[in-house]
């Protein structure tokens, strides 16, 4: 069985060794460059001020065969006003204000001007040169693009090489890209994750990929560590180990960093949340229950009376449904990241006072003792910054239920940002501190996290590094070893059938 093991660990190993070391070797990219993203916030200082001069023509009666509306958007398409509805099902239409008419599909010259007005805004460039229609490609093919899709793929003129893709569906920019990113989340990301648009786009496969192979990763580290402790003892000529060279030095490496290897592996399995494990239940109940109501068609045309006569606050981008507990509101949202609570009829200011957040944990579990309710002005355990900057202060509630839950709020408008149950809360530990080095607020501080995060990785890189070059060397070796056999062999039997 021992020779078995180590046959296994030696060939098996290679493949999956060079994996790990991929692996490692593309963490250290992720460490500095994320996957490109573009944030709500990033959006929001992308776009003009909102004009409601010419504003606002919307017939209710086009909303009146839709289910009910459960939030709605009013920003910009190429510098004029829209409306964004949303939809029970999962649906959403879009409005023209100044015409009143649906968009059904954005044409090109549309989308060229919604391209050019957020490089613009942004300070890029004041052009946008149209590439291609892209339905899916490396950097829009997770699943949350798809009520979305297609894409124009606009390329600006800067030294950054930017591109905006522009949703043919409503227009919305929903992606944002540099040569930078790009070029180094092909070796980040991309590897790391396994990531190609020819596998990630069917998500069931990809899946099953990563959580087997890591799984054998997984079987092949243990086996290791299981054979590098098993040959770990007093040699006759004093050392601890019967290998030289290159197996003394992984054999060492392995012991050294497998447990930390080992564990790695495994946080980045969970990650995946395979076969459930760690997977929330999702908080689309409690959100409803805040709300405490749906908007009617009614709602949204009293506003859209007001919006042309009514002052918004400086710099407003955006408007967003945030209706609680039945009061129907709104947010303005500025490109300076200013946020201000306006009633949903008048649009006059309405924040929200003492007594309003009081109510709150009642809306959430009215079946469960609050344990602590009330302002967090720095991180926690489950809720801070890192590679995302999370926004404070939040309005934290902890309940007393089976699972302890907590809930994190919006500070203007009590919208749920994150919450945090059993699921939740294994994943962070699981996921975010065994694989991200996330144990504590002080190992989050960069770059303390990365004065500790860099050796450990520069030791398990060196490892696996090690050990695919011996693996590869004894393979090369005994490819080479039974070709002199068999050329032995032929040799042999060709002198006796001379002899013969």
């Amino acid at each position: 069985m021992f020779r078995v093991l180590l046959l296994v660990h030696r060939y098996v190993g290679i493949a999956i060794g060079l994996l790990v070391l991929l692996w490692c070797l593309s963490a250290f990219v992720m460490m500095y460059v994320q996957f490109p993203q573009l944030s709500e916030r990033e959006q929001l200082a992308a776009l003009p001020v909102l004009d409601t001069e010419h504003c606002c023509k919307f017939d209710v009666a086009a909303l009146s065969s839709s289910p009910e509306i459960m939030g709605f958007v009013i920003d910009s398409l190429a510098s004029q006003p829209v409306l964004r509805v949303r939809i029970r099902d999962g649906y959403s239409r879009s409005f023209d204000l100044v015409t009143g008419t649906e968009i059904l599909a954005i044409d090109e010259e549309t989308a060229r001007r919604q391209a050019i007005s957020y490089f613009t805004q942004a300070g890029i460039s004041n052009s946008a040169r149209l590439l291609s229609i892209v339905d899916r490609d490396q950097w829009t093919v997770a699943g949350n693009y798809d009520p979305l899709r297609s894409f124009y793929l606009f390329a600006a003129n800067d030294a950054q090489a930017s591109r905006i893709y522009i949703s043919e569906i409503n227009g919305i920019p929903v992606q944002d890209t540099t040569r930078y990113e790009r070029g180094w989340n092909w070796v980040g990301s991309v590897i790391h994750w396994i990531y190609p648009t020819i596998l990630r786009k069917h998500v069931g496969t990809w899946a099953q990929v990563v959580i087997w192979t890591t799984l054998i990763s997984l079987f092949l580290v243990v086996v290791g560590i299981y054979l590098g402790i098993r040959q770990f003892r007093v040699q006759r000529d004093g050392g601890f180990s019967p290998y030289k060279g290159m197996a003394l030095w992984h054999h060492y490496t392995s012991l050294i960093f497998g447990v930390l290897t080992l564990t790695w592996l495994l946080s980045g399995l969970f990650s995946m949340t395979p076969w459930g494990l760690f997977a929330s239940e999702g908080a689309s109940a409690e959100r409803q229950a805040i709300q405490g109501m749906t908007i009617s068609a009614s709602d949204l045309s009293f506003m859209l009376e007001s919006l042309p006569v009514v002052t918004l606050p400086k710099n407003t981008v955006r408007i967003r449904s945030a209706p609680y507990d039945g009061d129907f509101a709104v947010l303005a949202l500025g490109t300076d990241n200013a946020v201000s609570r306006l009633h949903g009829h008048s649009l006059d200011a309405d924040p929200l006072d003492d007594e309003d957040w009081s109510r709150l944990p009642a809306l959430l579990a009215p079946e469960s003792d609050v344990i602590e309710a009330g302002w967090i002005t720095k991180d926690d355990e489950f809720y801070f910054s890192h590679h995302e900057k999370v926004e404070l202060p939040v309005y934290r509630i902890i309940v007393d239920d089976a699972e302890h839950t907590r809930y994190y709020h919006h500070r203007k408008s009590a919208e749920l940002i994150r919450k945090v149950d059993a699921g939740a809360r294994g994943f962070r530990w699981w996921f975010h501190a065994l694989h991200r080095g996330d144990f504590a607020t002080l190992s989050q501080k960069r770059p303390l996290w990365d004065f500790i995060m860099l050796p450990l990785l520069i030791g398990v890189t060196i490892g696996a590094i090690i050990a695919v070059m011996r693996k590869l060397l004894h393979a090369i070796w005994g490819i080479l070893h039974y070709r002199q056999q068999w050329d032995g062999r032929k040799f042999y039997r060709s002198q006796i059938e001379n002899n013969a």
